[in-house]
């Protein structure tokens, strides 16, 4: 596709070029193939940082929902990039685990509601 072609695509697209255009790697990442070894070793980094990020919480229930997120965003996003951002979403974890109350101590008695 030469420049002129481009300049026209970006046009009836009704969006300015950016910086992404001129790297087809970057616009098509879905295209990019990683090689078995180099997806292996990104499924063992996301799942390694995953487990890691599991221990900050204290409820075990947390953690369960942490790693199952963990495993959503290998499916989501890719193994490569889950292992680069999973990290990010550990303070939101965090935020929720700590304003989370179990339903007994919300009770006005004290006790578990029935």
């Amino acid at each position: 596709m030469g420049s002129a072609d481009r300049s026209q695509a970006q046009a009836l697209s009704g969006r300015p070029p950016t910086h992404r255009d001129k790297n087809p790697a970057r616009a098509l990442p879905h295209l990019i193939e990683l090689s078995k070894d180099q997806f292996a070793k990104w499924t063992e980094l996301a799942i390694k940082r995953v487990r890691m990020d599991q221990a900050a919480f204290r409820l075990p229930s947390m953690s369960k929902q942490f790693a199952d997120f963990g495993d959503w965003l290998i499916q989501k996003v890719g193994e490569h990039k889950a292992a680069l951002t999973s990290h990010k979403y550990l303070a939101f974890f965090l935020e929720i685990e700590r304003e989370s109350k179990p339903a007994w101590k919300s009770s006005r008695r004290g006790r578990a509601p029935e």
